[in-house]
């Protein structure tokens, strides 16, 4: 018999708590460390919709990417979203756990994942200071920066992703971060790569990187964090075989264009 310290302990194995970063909120969220676990749901988000699937599909415990708790929360009442979360968890007795960036930090989490499906050759930590191990820099075949902002919409399966730079500029060294590193935009990392993939930048950001000649291919945060519910999945189903594990099928984009 599995229980949610037993799955904790198998997760921080892929995941330590030591790569979190300081200011992130990782590990259990809800739940009785001795329950017991016999089906667990991955998913990128813990709302409303993924508690109740949780609920209706016999799940024992979440295990997301992003925190259901992360700043700190003074009371836990039904006024909230989270607050509803872990009342309905806590009333069907749903465990939620939370690897974040300990997971885009570790070896075969989500960075590493994207750097194999941009096909990222000699890939290793970006390393920035403040950033630790959370991206990745590799290289490509030599190519115009905008063939290759066309490449990453579909292997991300969208139409387009935001450009800033000269499409016409060849680029071969890619530096990625997954979800919103758009604070990670310096002279620094400019000095390190061609180009860089990532989530999340604001327009000042944009301006800074156009202005210091960084090229940027910006993805949406959700389409570049959400193989992690499949990353987690994969792990708990070759080290947990007797709890059966499932994607979530409602955890999606709330940003949508018209």
């Amino acid at each position: 018999m599995e229980t949610v310290q037993n799955v904790i302990s198998c997760l921080e194995k892929l995941a330590p708590r030591s790569l979190a970063q300081e200011w992130d909120n990782v590990g259990l969220m809800v739940g009785d460390r001795g329950a017991k676990v016999t089906k667990i749901l991955t998913a990128l988000d813990v709302d409303e919709w993924v508690v109740a699937e949780a609920v209706k599909c016999g799940a024992d415990m979440i295990v997301a990417h992003h925190p259901l708790i992360f700043s700190p929360m003074k009371t836990v009442t039904n006024d909230t979203y989270a607050g509803r979360c872990i009342l309905s968890a806590a009333r069907y007795g749903i465990a939620i756990f939370s690897a974040h960036t300990n997971l885009d930090a570790a070896e075969g989490g989500t960075n590493d994942y994207l750097a194999k499906l941009y096909e990222l050759q000699r890939v290793r930590p970006i390393g920035l200071a403040g950033e630790e191990n959370l991206g990745r820099i590799g290289e490509i075949q030599p190519q115009r920066l905008g063939d290759l902002a066309k490449s990453v919409a579909k292997k991300l399966g969208l139409d387009s992703v935001e450009l800033i730079g000269n499409a016409d500029r060849l680029v071969r060294k890619v530096a990625i971060c997954s979800g919103g590193g758009g604070s990670f935009i310096s002279p620094e990392l400019r000095e390190l790569c061609d180009v860089y993939i990532t989530g999340d930048v604001k327009y000042s950001g944009a301006r800074d990187a156009y202005n210091m000649g960084l090229n940027v291919i910006v993805a949406p945060h959700y389409e570049t964090e959400k193989y992690a519910m499949q990353i987690l999945a994969d792990w708990c189903r070759s080290n947990l075989p007797e709890v059966e594990v499932v994607c979530s099928q409602v955890n999606r984009n709330v940003v949508g264009r018209v």
